[in-house]
């Protein structure tokens, strides 16, 4: 089980980020007060991609040879644009923790760059996407058929 949010952020200096993300900074900090089980907040930076990578991916990608059914899901900035886009993406994602309790949302899609057509991104819905959501669920090796389907 994951549940962690990462937050990348390439355009803000360190103190504009962490500026940027007091509330949410708080709020994982009054969990940890409140004893919390897991909860903790981490703020650092990365000298470049490769090595913020390197120490969040280790531990939260797929394993080759594990039972895992995965899913993957963009979260265009369409999601944003009204309440009631926002409530259904908030009990979307819900849904998806209490189906497959491994939710990992990554705030680090490329919208924050000033892309140039055929420079990122394979498609326009990466390119317009500001969240990547996985989600990942995994069963014992002696699982029943109807046990595996229950993961996907």
């Amino acid at each position: 089980m994951s549940n962690i949010v990462i937050l990348v952020n390439p355009i803000l200096s360190a103190d504009e980020a962490v500026s940027s993300m007091d509330p949410l900074i708080a709020y994982g900090n009054q969990l940890k007060s409140e004893g919390v089980e897991g909860a903790s907040v981490v703020v650092t930076t990365f000298p470049t991609f490769g090595s913020f990578f390197n120490a969040f991916t280790s531990d939260h990608v797929s394993v080759v040879g594990s039972h895992l059914a995965e899913a993957s899901r963009l979260i265009r900035k369409d999601n944003f644009a009204t309440a009631a886009n926002r409530t259904a993406l908030v009990k979307g994602l819900l849904d998806a923790d209490a189906a497959t309790p491994g939710l990992i949302v990554l705030l680090t899609a490329p919208t924050s760059y000033q892309a140039v057509e055929g420079t990122t991104s394979v498609t326009e819905a990466w390119r317009s996407s500001v969240y990547h959501i996985t989600v990942v669920s995994s069963w014992d090796y002696n699982a029943t058929y109807s046990e595996k389907r229950g993961n996907y």
